[in-house]
Order: C-alpha cells, then sequence, then structure tokens
C-alpha cells in the first residue's frame, strides 16, 4: 500500500492445517505515517552593514515526507519563507545598532514542525577608511552623470536623463576630478531637467577635513576544536530515550562570538570621541521534545466457504484441488503524540575604553535576554479500516498453493493540534502469495502487493474552512517508461519524475451549475496521473496550461508559486498548450533537430484530433522562425496523456517539473545504473557506481544523485555530467544519508538504481581497548594464532609454534577457560623437518575440528615435499582421534572449516587441481574423516577461498579472484547447494587489490569482510577495511570502509542478533607499527564504535570470537611475550570494547 510516497510494509501470515481444514489469514499492516518535520539545525545569523545573514542546515528528520519549505521568523513574528532546497537568507533594509533574534522551522505535507534555535545579531555601520566631512559630496561618481563643465564661479552636470531632485544645500563642499581637479563651497543650485547648474566659491582644504570619523568593526570565530565539533558553535542535540514507543530528543545548540569595533570622530580639529570596544555575545539554546506512538490492530474473519473439490490427473496421478474464500474485515489504527519545549539564553557583554567629553570613562556593559517556549502538545491519528473481499486460498492436500486478495479499505488522516486537519481516502489493494508445506514442513511461503490505489475523498483545515471535496488517483511514475509509450512516435507529454511531486484533480462541488476541474503539482512524493483515452465521438478536444515550478493560489492552497498560467476557452476541435521552461530539443521523427527550446519562453502547442481520420496533429508555434510544424501520429486511441476531460468547462492543469518531448521510435531511457556504493569520511560522502546496462540507444549525458535522511525517502539533490564518481560535501557527522541515482539520455532519465547509504564520522582516532584480560602464549621461537571459537565455558586456539617443536613447527592447539585459564595444550606434527600449521576450527560439541596445512604427507599418505590441506579432529579433553590430508603434486591450504549435522566442509586453495595458478576448493568430509567431494573454481590466475559459512542448506564461500572481476585481484562471493553445486558467484572490486576474508550469516542476509585498495578513490588512504551485505540471491545491498591514512586489513568477524564485529590489523592507528583492532556495526552498516590494541611494535590479530557478552580476540605479538613473536589472547566486552 502507498501513503503519503511512503512504501507501506505489508506481511501475510497463512496457517496450514490440511485439506479441507479451516485456513486463515492475517493482514497485518505496518504503515509509516507522515508527521511534521523535526526543527531545523544549526541556526546562524552574520550581521552587516543593515543586513544580517541567516544559514541553517536540514532537519534531522524530514517526518516521512520529503520539506516543502521553511518559515522564518524575526522576534517570534513571521518573516518570509523559502523553497525547500535554499539554506540561506538576506534579510536587508535593517537598523543597525538593533539586535535581531531569528528562528527557521520547516513544513512539509503533515504541517510546521517546531522552531529551530535561536541566532541573534546586531547590524552595525562599517565605513571603509575615513569621512572627511559629513557634507563633502562626490557628484562625479552619480549614476548616469554624462559630462561636467567646471567655470570659475560654478560647477554644471549634465545627466543622460533626468536625475530628480538632489541633496545639494548651501554649504556643501563639492569635489571632482574633471580638468585639474576642483573643490567647491556650493552657493545655489539650479535644476532643469537632466541640467544642473551649481553656483560655488573656492573651499579651503581645512573646509573639507575639518570633520572626521572613522567606524570600524571586526567579527570573529575561533576555530578550536573539541570531541564534538568547533568550539564556539556546538549542536546540543542527543536522544536520551528510546524505547517502548517512546523517544525523547534534546534539542539546541550554543555558540559565542567576539567583535572589536574600534571607533574615532575629529570635530573642529578636536579629538571628539575616541573608544576600543571588545563585545562578546553568548547565545545558548536548549529544548526537549518527547514522542509517544501507539499502535492498535485487530482483525476478524466474518465468512468462509470451501468449494468442492476438484480432481486432475497427471498421467495416472490424481490431484485433488480445494478452493476456498474467506471474507474479512480489520481495523488499525495509530496515535502519535509530542510535546515539546524550549529555553533560550542571550547574553551580550561589552568591555574597552572610551574618550568622550575631555575625558577616559572605561566601558563594561551586560544585557542578558532570556526566552521560554511554554510546553506544547501535537497530536496525530490516522485510522484504517479494510475488508478482504475476498482472499482466495487454492489447496492441494495439505500443500496451498496461490492465494489472492483485493482489500478496498477507508482511511482517516487527522492531527487536532494548534492547526488541526484531518483527511479521508478511499484505497483498494490487491495482494497474493504462495504457501506451500507438504508434511508439515514448510516449503516456501511468499506474499506481495500487486496494486495499490488510493483517492482522496475529503479534507478540511483551519486554512481552508469550507469543506472541499477532492477525487485524488495516483500510480507509481516508476512503472511506467518510454517503451510503454506509442511506438509510433508523435507527441508525449510525461512527467520526468525529477523531485518528489504528486499530482490530482479536484472537484469543489459548488452551488454553480457548472463543475471547475483542476489539476496541480505540489511538492510531495513521486507519482504520476496518466489516463489512455478512447471515444466514439467523431473529434474531441481539450486544453490546459503547463506550469513549472510551484503554484499558489492564494489561501486555500498557501506555499505553491504559480507561473505562467493561462486558461484558454474550450473548443470541441482544438487543445492549446501554454509551457515555459523547456529542456532539450525538438525532433523529427526522422531524428532531425527541428530547433531549440529557448529557457523562459512561451511557445503554444495546437493539437487536433480526428477520430474517423485516425490522425492526431500537433503544431508547435514560434520555433522555425515563427512557421508551424505539423506531426501526424495514427491509432490516436493509444495517446497517453496527462488529463483528458470531456465535456466540462474551464479545465486548468498545473504541473510541477514536466518536459514536454516528442517520443523517438526505437529509443528509450537508460536502464538503472549498477552497483551504487556510498563510502563515509569526515563530513562528507563519496559515491561510486558503474554505468547502465543499455543507454536506451542514446548516450549517457548526466546522472541524477537522489538523496534522503531515511530509507526509501530520497530526493532530487542535483546533477552531474557523465561521470561514475560524486562527493556530497558539508554533511553532518553521525546522520545516515540514502542516495540513489539515475541515467539521462535525449530521450529522458531512467529509473533508479539500488539504493546507498553511509554516515559520516569524524576522523577522531580510534580509543585504546581496555581488556578484562589478556595473556600470551610461547617460547623463544616464532608462534602465532590462526583461529578462535568459544564453545560453553571454553576457549579453543588454533594456530602453529616453532618454539616447541624439535623439528621445524608443528599445528597447535590451546583450551582455556572464559578466565583466561590455560587448561591444556596439544601439537602435531608430520614428521622430522616438517612445516606444520592449523588456521581454522569448528566445534560440534563432543568434538573440535581443525583445518590448515602440512607438507608431511600427501593426501595417500605418502612423504611428500609439498603443502597438504590437513584436517586434525580432537576431543574437548585434548585427545586426537584421527587426521587427514588432502592433495595432490602441488601445493594446498586449507583456510576454513565449518561442521554441519553430518558433515565437515573446508575452504581453501590448490595447485594441483583446477584451470589456473591456484585454484579455491571446497571438500565435503563425513564426521568420520571420509572425503564426500571436492570442488575447484577459478581462473588461469590465482584464486583462493579464505572462509565459509553454513546456512541450512546452503554453503557461501568469499575469498579473492585474479582470474574474474574488474582490477588485478577482486572479492568474491559464491553460493552452492550441500551437493557442491554452484549457484551463483559475485564479484567486487576494482583496479587495485581487493579481497574478502571473513564470511558471516544472519537472517537471510550475507555479510563479508576484507581488505581493499578499491578505497584509494572512494575510502581515506592506502588499503581500508571493507564491510559489504548481500541478500541470499547474491545482490550487493551496500558497501561500507573503514581506515586511515595508511595500511588496514581485516582477517575475522563474526555477527550476533543486533551487531557486526571485525577484527584485523592497522597501520594507520594504534600505538606502534601494526597494531589489532576491533570494529562494531549495526547490521545497516553504521559505525558504533572503533578500538585498537597494542605495543610498540606489531600486534597482528587474526581471529575474533564472541559470546553474549564478551569478545574474544586472538593473533600473534611481537610486542609482549618470552620470543620473536607470541601468541595473544584478550577478552573485551562487547557493550563499548573497552574504550
Amino acid at each position: 500500500m502507498r501513503e503519503n510516497g511512503k512504501n507501506k510494509i505489508s506481511a501475510y501470515v497463512f496457517v496450514i492445517v490440511t485439506a479441507g481444514a479451516l485456513i486463515s489469514s492475517a493482514c497485518i499492516s505496518n504503515e509509516q505515517k507522515p508527521k511534521a518535520p523535526s526543527e531545523p539545525q544549526n541556526l546562524s545569523a552574520t550581521a552587516g552593514d543593515g543586513y544580517i545573514s541567516l544559514s541553517w542546515q536540514a532537519p534531522r528528520d524530514n517526518g516521512g515526507a520529503a520539506i516543502q519549505y521553511y518559515r522564518i521568523y524575526c522576534s517570534s513574528s513571521f518573516l518570509t519563507q523559502v523553497d525547500a532546497k535554499t539554506f540561506s537568507i538576506l534579510d536587508t533594509g535593517l537598523q543597525n545598532g538593533i539586535r535581531y533574534t531569528y528562528q527557521v522551522s520547516a513544513v512539509n505535507s503533515a504541517g510546521e514542525g517546531p522552531k529551530s534555535n535561536m541566532a541573534s545579531a546586531t547590524p552595525i555601520t562599517v565605513t571603509a577608511g575615513i569621512v572627511f566631512n559629513e557634507n563633502l559630496r562626490l557628484p562625479e561618481y552619480h549614476q548616469g552623470l554624462r559630462d561636467v563643465v567646471v567655470q570659475n564661479d560654478s560647477v554644471t552636470y549634465k545627466y543622460y536623463s533626468d536625475p530628480g531632485t538632489l541633496n545639494y544645500t548651501a554649504g556643501d563642499i563639492i569635489a571632482g576630478a574633471t580638468g585639474l581637479g576642483y573643490l567647491r563651497k556650493v552657493v545655489d543650485v539650479q535644476q532643469t531637467g537632466n541640467l544642473v547648474k551649481v553656483q560655488t566659491t573656492n573651499a579651503s582644504l581645512t573646509e573639507a577635513i575639518r570633520h572626521g570619523k572613522l567606524q570600524a568593526q571586526k567579527y570573529l570565530s575561533p576555530t578550536g576544536r573539541s570531541f564534538s565539533g568547533p568550539v564556539w558553535n556546538i549542536d546540543l542535540a542527543r536522544t536520551i530515550y528510546d524505547a517502548d514507543g517512546i523517544t525523547v530528543d534534546i534539542v539546541g545548540n550554543a555558540k559565542m562570538s567576539v567583535n572589536l569595533i574600534f571607533n574615532f570622530e575629529i570635530k573642529d580639529w578636536k579629538l571628539h570621541n575616541l573608544s576600543f570596544i571588545i563585545e562578546t555575545e553568548e547565545e545558548v539554546s536548549l529544548g526537549i521534545e518527547a514522542t509517544k506512538g501507539i499502535e492498535l490492530s485487530k482483525e476478524a474473519t466474518v465468512y468462509s466457504v470451501t468449494l468442492s473439490p476438484m480432481t486432475l490427473f497427471i498421467g495416472p496421478l490424481p490431484i485433488v484441488l480445494v478452493p476456498r474464500f474467506d471474507f474479512g474485515v480489520g481495523v488499525d489504527v495509530n496515535f502519535e503524540a509530542t510535546l515539546s519545549t524550549s529555553i533560550s539564553f542571550t547574553q551580550t557583554t561589552r568591555t574597552g575604553i572610551e574618550y568622550r567629553n575631555n575625558k577616559w570613562t572605561p566601558v563594561s556593559e551586560q544585557t542578558k535576554q532570556t526566552t521560554f517556549s511554554p510546553p506544547e502538545l501535537s497530536l496525530s491519528a490516522d485510522a484504517r479500516a479494510y475488508a478482504c473481499i475476498p482472499e482466495f486460498q487454492l489447496l492441494v492436500y495439505g500443500v496451498v498453493g496461490p492465494t489472492a486478495e483485493l482489500q478496498p479499505y477507508l482511511r482517516l488522516h487527522a492531527s487536532p493540534s494548534e492547526d488541526p486537519w484531518w483527511a479521508l481516502y478511499f484505497g483498494l489493494c490487491g495482494n497474493a502469495g504462495m504457501e506451500l508445506e507438504i508434511l508439515d514442513r514448510k516449503i516456501a511461503d511468499i506474499s506481495f502487493e500487486i496494486f495499490d490505489f488510493e483517492w482522496e475523498i475529503a479534507r478540511a483545515s483551519n486554512e481552508s474552512p469550507d469543506q472541499e471535496i477532492k477525487y485524488m488517483f495516483q500510480e507509481d511514475f516508476e512503472k511506467y517508461d518510454a517503451g510503454t509509450f506509442p511506438s509510433s512516435g508523435g507527441w508525449e507529454i510525461v512527467h520526468n519524475g525529477k523531485g518528489d511531486d504528486y499530482q490530482y484533480v479536484s472537484d469543489s462541488f459548488s452551488k454553480s451549475p457548472t463543475k471547475s476541474f483542476h489539476l496541480w503539482g505540489q511538492k510531495g512524493w513521486s507519482c504520476n496521473v496518466r489516463k489512455k483515452f478512447t471515444t466514439d465521438a467523431e473529434a474531441i478536444g481539450f486544453e490546459f496550461a503547463i506550469m513549472l515550478g510551484n503554484r499558489t493560489s492564494g489561501a486555500d492552497h498557501p506555499g505553491f508559486y504559480k507561473k505562467g498560467a493561462e486558461g484558454q476557452t474550450w473548443g470541441t476541435y482544438y487543445a492549446s498548450v501554454n509551457f515555459n521552461h523547456i529542456d532539450g530539443k525538438i525532433m523529427s521523427e526522422d531524428d532531425t533537430i527541428l530547433g531549440d527550446w529557448v529557457p523562459k519562453r512561451w511557445y503554444k502547442i495546437k493539437t487536433i484530433l480526428d477520430r474517423p481520420s485516425k490522425t492526431y496533429s500537433v503544431w508547435v508555434d514560434g520555433l522555425l522562425k515563427g512557421s508551424d510544424m505539423g506531426i501526424d501520429m495514427k491509432q490516436p486511441e493509444l495517446i497517453d496523456a496527462i488529463s483528458l476531460i470531456a465535456g466540462h468547462p474551464g479545465v486548468e492543469v498545473y504541473y510541477d517539473d514536466v518536459k514536454v518531448f516528442e517520443y523517438i521510435t526505437g529509443k528509450a531511457p537508460p536502464s538503472a545504473p549498477q552497483n551504487l556504493q556510498a563510502s563515509a569520511g569526515d563530513g562528507q560522502i563519496t559515491l561510486g557506481w558503474n554505468p547502465p546496462l543499455s543507454d536506451g540507444g542514446s548516450p549517457i549525458t548526466k546522472y541524477r544523485v537522489y538523496r534522503g535522511l531515511t530509507s526509501g525517502g530520497a530526493t532530487y539533490l542535483k546533477e552531474v555530467g557523465d561521470v561514475l564518481t560524486f562527493t556530497d560535501t558539508g554533511l553532518s557527522n553521525g546522520q545516515t544519508y540514502y542516495y540513489q541515482l539515475s541515467a539521462v539520455n535525449a530521450v529522458g532519465e531512467g529509473p533508479r538504481s539500488n539504493q546507498a547509504s553511509a554516515r559520516p564520522q569524524s576522523v577522531d582516532a580510534p580509543s585504546t581497548i581496555t581488556p578484562i584480560w589478556w595473556r600470551t602464549w610461547g617460547g623463544s621461537e616464532g608462534d602465532y594464532a590462526g583461529s578462535i571459537t568459544v564453545g560453553g565455558t571454553s576457549l579453543y586456539v588454533v594456530g602453529r609454534t616453532q618454539s616447541y617443536d624439535a623439528n621445524w613447527a608443528d599445528a597447535l592447539v590451546l583450551k582455556y577457560d572464559l578466565n583466561g585459564n590455560l587448561l591444556w595444550n596439544r601439537t602435531w606434527n608430520g614428521g622430522d623437518h616438517s612445516q606444520n600449521h592449523a588456521d581454522s576450527i569448528a566445534l560440534d560439541g563432543t568434538s573440535l575440528y581443525a583445518a590448515g596445512g602440512t607438507d608431511s604427507f600427501d593426501s595417500n599418505g605418502n612423504d611428500y615435499s609439498e603443502d597438504d590441506a590437513l584436517l586434525l579432529k580432537y576431543d574437548t579433553n585434548g585427545n586426537l582421534l584421527w587426521y587427514k590430508t588432502w592433495g595432490g603434486s602441488g601445493n594446498e591450504v586449507a583456510t576454513s572449516i565449518v561442521v554441519g549435522s553430518t558433515n565437515i566442509y573446508i575452504a581453501g586453495y590448490t595447485e594441483s587441481f583446477g584451470a589456473g595458478k591456484n585454484d579455491a576448493f571446497l571438500l565435503k568430509y563425513t564426521l568420520n574423516g571420509d572425503l564426500g567431494w571436492y570442488k575447484t573454481w577459478g581462473g588461469s590466475n590465482d584464486d583462493k577461498a579464505s572462509s565459509l559459512k553454513l546456512d541450512g542448506t546452503n554453503i557461501y564461500v568469499c575469498g579473492f579472484t585474479e582470474s574474474y572481476g574488474a582490477g588485478g585481484s577482486d572479492a568474491f562471493i559464491q553460493k552452492y547447494d550441500q551437493d557442491g553445486n554452484q549457484i551463483w558467484y559475485k564479484t567486487w572490486g576494482g583496479s587495485d587489490y581487493d579481497g574478502a576474508s571473513s564470511l558471516a550469516v544472519s537472517n537471510a542476509k550475507i555479510y563479508i569482510t576484507g581488505t581493499t585498495g578499491y578505497t584509494e578513490s572512494a575510502g581515506a588512504g592506502l588499503p581500508d577495511v571493507f564491510l559489504q551485505e548481500y541478500d541470499s540471491d547474491g545482490n550487493l545491498l551496500w558497501t561500507k570502509t573503514w581506515g586511515g591514512s595508511d595500511h588496514d586489513y581485516a582477517t575475522s568477524m563474526a555477527i550476533d542478533n543486533t551487531h557486526i564485529y571485525i577484527t584485523g590489523l592497522t597501520y594507520s592507528y594504534g600505538a606502534g607499527r601494526f597494531d589489532s583492532f576491533i570494529l562494531k556495526f549495526d547490521l545497516n552498516g553504521d559505525l558504533i564504535w572503533d578500538r585498537t590494541w597494542g605495543g610498540e611494535e606489531s600486534d597482528e590479530a587474526s581471529s575474533l570470537a564472541i559470546d553474549t557478552s564478551n569478545i574474544y580476540m586472538a593473533g600473534r605479538t611481537f610486542s609482549f611475550g618470552a620470543g620473536s613473536n607470541d601468541i595473544f589472547l584478550l577478552k573485551t566486552d562487547k557493550t563499548n570494547g573497552g574504550g
């Protein structure tokens, strides 16, 4: 369902019993109701000479609907309003020395939001230099002066036209540069038309400079920084409570400015006034806003009927179908209350010294002002009653097949607040679904919305006291593209999808016998009104005016700007269209350019529809030196026009952001841009994307960028050229921004891309981890940890040791309790002078499995010099149960292992098998160590798997590939079934190194992390950490990056129901060379915190595990321990990472 431009998410739950049994359905609605936006942010005021400049930032929350305009208040009185894309104004004509206080509010379709913080300033007189005499005139610099004639007793000025009355009076001093220059005292002035003759006597220089004064002021803005930004302009907004449906926010800011003021004045050659003053202004505003929302839902089945079974035969197999219809009713009620209040305090202090009346006096003044906004309660209610008529289900002996539902509804949306209003809507939505259940096992459960139409049928507000009946028809514009227009050519009048707009038809039902129809555009959401028309009349005509920009028509619809409306007399056989501000060119059917649209010029289109001859003629006036252009189009019944209302006079059509163009046969707008990614920095976000798969037959000329503060709420931001990156600057750190793109060619704008989001963060270095405890293990040689996991009340670590091996290196297994006490350790080697290592670990409750590599044996147990993949099985007491190796004549290394209920799966890379240098492999073993199958994947270059996870019946693998993708190496992710059949694979990356190191699965989403050199253009520095989310079909949902100016690598990842944890090593931050880090993200990819740990040397984390409350990190350390490098194990809390 669609309401106010936002998607209404509907889920349908079907309970299946057996064939013929009762089947019930519940329609559960979770609606996002629009509300007034929050207050604009960071309003500031800067004074000048007779003016004040205001600037502000957008609200943190647009209330679920696009901002329409901003209202500016001065001293609590309404001043003016500006459109939603304007964030600064200049208030001129002010009186110097008077203090002015401002506030700003934002307005959307739900109404006006709270006012911003207060910002004050005092205009001052600033003279750029010394005024020698207040009566000194410089007429030669007057505008319109043509000539100057200087004589002994007069100066005559000639102007191009009558200059009006000039302020020359006797005693004034006039000066000019004509001839050798002159300095005269005015005796008399005679003015006739454009000729001004000034009778003068000579003036001395002492008379000219007898009086002098200078006044100057300098505004200072300190640039010191603190944890939250500029010290002297601090945003105090905080959310202090968000639970149980109640949200409590503190809003406000603090600001301080410093002015240096210097004055001197000379009269009659004496110092009359001299002052030097420091003025400080301190402003603090603070408020609180509490919101409570209540949602109620009730459904009931009124009547159910099951039809007679129908039997079908597929060969000899009988299939029995049981149709069933359910009739039900329901109601949803949503109520929201917001309580807000604020207080502001302003203090001005003037300190300095002043010389006046022949004495020096100190200046010490202080003024204070406190304003209080009383508590204000705003209410909003939304109720929806609906009926399911009917819900259709098809059963096949316990198997529920397709379901369908038609749901008409009535919806009342009201706000009984300071500006009360209400609106009544009628809607119709259709839904379908499929649920399969066999032998009490659910196979599939899918439900989706087919259509949703909504009409506004009544509305009333304090701005429109007379009730007005309105009919509204909405359709999502994105359901239409140029491919659905008539392929034979012809003129189309098409909404271009830019910005957030809606259109509706109003029937005012006055007492007049003639009904008046209107169609207008208003900032709101993106949809369109389209009508295909047919008629049996011999001919039919219509007329309307195309409007660009917003519209206003008085008190009934405030906030709209009406441009160029022009009505025409209704006719029977023709229609007249007037429009303005049109982009692009006029094309003929053979693609010949006939002319250019001239901005801000009116064109007139005359159209004639002749039904019997099936012709539709269009004349465009004023394109080719006043000549007319005619275009004929067959099949007039296929015309898709904005509106056709026949038989009613007085038709006016208003449109916001439209384009009129001829559809070019065989060409269409481009498809959607691909793989949009957003990478956050400090106050900025960089977007990167790939071109559309199709340009529609015409070259892409530009891209349109859309941005929003809520998911799915992106509105038009700006256009960029034919480029593949864009950096959006001036953003608020900590605010999540959502983006989409569309591509544009000569035909028009294509559909939008996938959505990408990012949250800018300050570049402050991560804080240091304070561990609950940490341990090292090792001897005099090198030892490292490859992987860590938590099992019950114990920790298990695998790795390699060179300190406790008589030969070269042993595979290592360690067991600790959760307090960091070592319980036992085990080593394994394949013989003398062998290299052995364990890199991954998995548990199944009674046993632990370690995977890695050994150069001791091949898969047949023979001595061999190359690495083979190694699999070890121990019980939880450290007793080795068996080991297995796998490989050929080349190197094989196992990098990751998981254990299912009956099988073991191992991923890694092989030189012996496959197509290239190294190929990724996937092995399946039984729990007894019997090899079930193996699979390889790769091309002619290196391709290595690094991590795998199980999710039900699917296996996911990630790693890096040099054989496929865009660059030197790309990250890859694969999906297999349990038999090792690849379902899909995806690659990601740029021209540099990109590789995935770890993978996690949660709630049907797949997350991978790794290292990318791609972010040298989209991130912070050299190789950075990346985090990505995919759906189960391999569609990339978003990408995030983290890192500093140097090298940063991710090695391991863990996930719970609400957060993602990543570890690795960083050269950008920390105390030593490489330090270990832990990152905590939410499931939207927003960074919660980052922490580092290490000493003066390198400390490199390789693995991370979590339990309900803690994080466990393992790796190797060169800073601590007994040997050259030892294993380290660290425990910290999940809430804040010990920071």
